[in-house]
């Protein structure tokens, strides 16, 4: 079905990310919210936030965290983005507090949502949540070629920047490295329960610049006075 797709391919984007940081061996720590949900598990359940649910909270990526996203399915349930986003928010918020480190929330949705008059007002506090935590905000879309009229309000409020799943999974696979060579044209798979992850095998080789012609002319010795020059017959 149509949901099965959307799911698939956010669930493929998710793994992306997460085999991104676990691969390079990121200390970054990563919490995941899923909204919509058939559960509802979160610190701000008892003010309202139902079907916003919350398996994992700030911790390091690892193989069990992999196979969790893997797992997911489809949950049949009106989803409301913004609860999710405000418990994310609440998360970081206790987890991070006086700490100067950057935070980072990432929304994948396919913006088949709509905003009511309280969504508006709500908006306007969680921009303001935003701000005040210093998070940069990116919204994944997936699906659509074309970001919702939904998913453009939502990010010029909360001044986030918009990715499409291609230009998401394209960000994942670059990794800018110095001074780094390729060993081996070998490229198996490294298997964690159902997951696969590309494995590459990489030689580190220092980078030493030829010296410029500016370089060579300092060294030269400048000769100041006249070369005499005695010709025989």
């Amino acid at each position: 079905s149509d949901s099965r797709t959307r799911l698939e391919t956010s669930r493929d984007a998710l793994k992306a990310f997460l085999s991104h940081k676990l691969m390079i061996g990121s200390k970054h720590e990563v919490g995941l919210v899923l909204y919509g949900w058939r559960e509802t598990l979160n610190d701000l359940q008892a003010d309202g936030y139902q079907g916003v649910f919350v398996p994992r909270d700030l911790c390091p990526t690892d193989a069990q965290l992999l196979r969790y996203v893997n797992d997911l399915s489809v949950a049949d349930r009106t989803a409301d983005c913004l609860d999710a986003m405000i418990v994310a928010l609440d998360m970081l918020h206790k987890r991070t507090a006086g700490q100067k480190i950057h935070r980072r929330v990432f929304l994948l949705t396919d913006g088949a949502f709509g905003l009511t008059e309280d969504d508006l007002t709500c908006l306007d506090e969680v921009g303001r949540q935003v701000a005040t935590l210093d998070v940069t905000m990116h919204i994944v879309v997936v699906g659509p070629s074309e970001a919702p009229p939904s998913v453009t309000l939502l990010a010029k409020c909360c001044g986030a920047q918009v990715l499409f799943t291609a230009q998401w999974q394209q960000l994942l696979n670059v990794i800018h490295s110095q001074g780094v060579s390729q060993m081996s044209k070998s490229r198996p798979d490294l298997e964690v329960g159902p997951v696969r992850i590309p494995v590459h095998c990489f030689l580190k080789a220092r980078r030493v610049p030829l010296p410029t012609l500016s370089k060579r002319a300092k060294g030269t010795v400048a000769h100041t006075e006249p070369i005499e020059m005695k010709v025989q017959a």
